[in-house]
C-alpha cells in the first residue's frame, strides 16, 4: 500500500480511527492557543527524558506537530525549505515555529501519526478542543468504530462523568501519538509481511469475538497483571512463563479451528497490534513516571498498574489489545534490561519475555 494511501494506519488517541463529532459546537476553534504551545513545549521537555529512558533512538522532541482545529491545522517545527512541505502563514509572538497552513492536514479533529511530504508528523487535537470532545463523548458523542471510546476513557482516567482532561494527560497523549510517529517505519514493514489473504479486521470480527479466546485472555491479563505485582523477580518470570504458555494454547486453540497457516497469520495480527498500541500505551503511563506528575515513584507505579489491569469486554478490542500489550511491557521492564533496543526494530513483545527466561 502506497504511503500516501495510509494517513490513519496508526490509531489515535489513544489508538484506532479519527474522532468524528459535532465540531461546530465549539467554542472559537480555530485560533492558535497558548494551552497548545505550552502542551508541546512540555511533551518536548518530558519526551527527551523519556526517549533516554526508554528508546533511546526516538526523538520526540525532534517530531514534527500538527495541531489541527478541523478546518485549520498547525504546523509546527517542520523543517524550513523540506521538499513537498506544506505551505502557509508564520504565527507571531510564539517560541515554537508554528505555521497556520493554507490547506489541512486532516480537516477534522484528530490525533494520529502520519506522513508528510514523506516525513514522519504527530497529528494532535488542539488541548481546548480534546477537553470539549471528551466532555461531549459523556453528553452521548461517540467515537467510532473499534472501542476507541472506552480507550481514551482508560487513557485518561476519563470517568462516567464529565470532568477537565489534565494538562499530564494531554502530554501523555501527545507522546503516545509522538511514539507511534517512531513507530510508522517498523509498523508499514511488519504490516507488508503478513500474507495478504489475511487481514486485521479478521482479528477484531473473529478471534475477539470468540467466548473461549475471551476467557484465555482474561487469563492472560491475570498473569501478566501477577508478574508486575509479584514480590520478586523469580515470582514475576514465572508468572511471565505462565503467560506464554496460555498463549500457546490460545494458538493451538485457532490451529485446531483455522488450521495452522490461518491462525499463525492471525495472531501476527495481534502481536503487530500489542507492539503498536501496547508500547504507545506504555509509553504514556511511563510518561507520568518520569515526569513526576503523580508524585512518590510507588504512587507513580500504582498509576501504571491502573491502567493495564485485566478488562477483555468484547466491545472494545483495541482497549483489550492496548493493555496486554503495555503489560507485556512493564514486565520486560522488570525482568529483560536493554529490552527496548530490540522491540524497536520490530521484535515481538512474546518473543523478548521468552527471552528473558
Amino acid at each position: 500500500m502506497p504511503q500516501k494511501d495510509r494517513l490513519a494506519l496508526v490509531a489515535f488517541l489513544l489508538t484506532g480511527a479519527l474522532l468524528v463529532v459535532t465540531y461546530v459546537t465549539l467554542p472559537d476553534p480555530l485560533g492558535w492557543k497558548q494551552a497548545d504551545e505550552a502542551a508541546i513545549a512540555e511533551a518536548r521537555r518530558v519526551g527527551e527524558k523519556l526517549a533516554a529512558a526508554t528508546f533511546g533512538d526516538w526523538q520526540p522532541q525532534a517530531t514534527p506537530v500538527v495541531v489541527t482545529k478541523g478546518t485549520v491545522n498547525y504546523m509546527v517545527d517542520f523543517p524550513v525549505g523540506a521538499a513537498g512541505a506544506p505551505t502557509g502563514k508564520a504565527v507571531k509572538g510564539t517560541a515554537l515555529s508554528v505555521v497556520k497552513l493554507d490547506k489541512p492536514v486532516l480537516p477534522l479533529p484528530a490525533c494520529t501519526a502520519l506522513y508528510v511530504a514523506d516525513r514522519p508528523v504527530v497529528v494532535i487535537i488542539g488541548a481546548s478542543q480534546l477537553d470539549q470532545l471528551l466532555n461531549g463523548m459523556n453528553e452521548g458523542f461517540s467515537a467510532g468504530r473499534g472501542g476507541e471510546e472506552a480507550l481514551i476513557r482508560g487513557l485518561t482516567n476519563l470517568s462516567a462523568s464529565s470532568r477537565r482532561i489534565t494538562g499530564e494527560e494531554y502530554v501523555g497523549g501527545l507522546l503516545h501519538e509522538a511514539f507511534h510517529a517512531y513507530q510508522l517505519p517498523v509498523f508499514e514493514a511488519w504490516q507488508d509481511r503478513i500474507p495478504s489473504h489475511t487481514d486485521d479486521k479478521d482479528l477484531w470480527s473473529m478471534v475477539y469475538t470468540d467466548a473461549e479466546n475471551d476467557r484465555l485472555q482474561v487469563e492472560e491479563g491475570e498473569l501478566l497483571l501477577a508478574a508486575i505485582r509479584a514480590p520478586d523477580d523469580a515470582t514475576a518470570r514465572a508468572k511471565a512463563q505462565a503467560f506464554l504458555a496460555v498463549r500457546e494454547r490460545r494458538l493451538a486453540y485457532w490451529t485446531g479451528r483455522q488450521g495452522a497457516e490461518r491462525a499463525e497469520a492471525l495472531l501476527e495480527w495481534e502481536r503487530l497490534n500489542e507492539w503498536l498500541e501496547g508500547l504507545a500505551r506504555y509509553i504514556q503511563i511511563r510518561t507520568w513516571d518520569v515526569a513526576g506528575y503523580h508524585g512518590t515513584a510507588e504512587s507513580n507505579r500504582e498509576v501504571m498498574v491502573g491502567h493495564v489491569g485485566t478488562p477483555v469486554d468484547p466491545q472494545w478490542p483495541r482497549e483489550r489489545i492496548s493493555r496486554l500489550g503495555s503489560s507485556q511491557a512493564l514486565v520486560l521492564d522488570r525482568l529483560l534490561p536493554g529490552w527496548h533496543e530490540e522491540a524497536g526494530k520490530g521484535v515481538p513483545l512474546t518473543v523478548l519475555l521468552k527471552n528473558a527466561r
